[in-house]
């Protein structure tokens, strides 16, 4: 579901083609999320492009990993967002607690 990168300690996340998340996968990715997130004082970009669906369990996994960045001083940035997504982030007035680059 999940594909990692770590260079010059940036952690980039970029979901599979055609992912979706939703109830049936938020449970996982809030797994993969605290794998991912160790340590303190870490960068994570977490990119969008491939990100095609994603509800309210999707939207409450994120915020876990918004909790899990602050609670391990990591900073969080969402890239590439589909249209739809940005829509959902704007319907729901998200975009002033996520940081979009």
């Amino acid at each position: 579901m999940l594909q990692v990168t770590v260079n010059s300690g940036e952690t980039r996340v970029s979901f599979d083609p055609g992912s979706k998340l939703n109830i049936a996968k938020a449970g996982e990715a809030k797994n993969e999320f605290a794998r991912i997130v160790k340590g303190e004082n870490g960068r994570l970009v977490l990119d969008l492009a491939n990100l095609d669906y994603i509800d309210s369990s999707g939207v409450g996994a994120l915020l876990s990993l918004l909790r899990l960045c602050k609670e391990h001083k990591w900073t969080l940035s969402l890239v590439n967002p589909q249209q739809a997504v940005k829509d959902l982030f704007n319907l729901l007035q998200l975009q002033s607690i996520f940081k979009f680059q």
